[in-house]
């Protein structure tokens, strides 16, 4: 595994890894790991897989356009307020 500063969008990788929390509105992406577009296309389909964001929980998606990876593994990482409320995207693509 490597870490690096690039645009993860832009990564010449098999999976990219985001971090989903749960809220009582549902999934939220923590952090910002992609461009608006490609993370609310990402986003609105998370519902319908069921992605909760629960703890251990992993929901493997094609990547959506503008992501050059072939995967997109939303990773749960439980409650958003136990990560202390961090900055986040809503499925709709709004910043909570």
């Amino acid at each position: 595994m490597n870490l690096t500063l690039k645009d993860p969008a832009r990564l010449d990788v098999d999976t990219l890894v985001v971090g989903v929390a749960r809220t009582p509105d549902g999934p939220v992406v923590v952090g910002e790991p992609l461009a608006k577009g490609p993370l609310k296309a990402l986003m609105s389909t998370a519902p319908a897989l069921g992605v909760t964001g629960a703890v251990d929980e992993v929901v493997r998606v094609p990547a959506p356009s503008g992501v050059k990876a072939t995967v997109v593994a939303l990773v749960g990482l439980g409650d958003h307020e136990a990560h202390g409320g961090a900055d986040a995207t809503s499925p709709g693509g709004e910043r909570v």
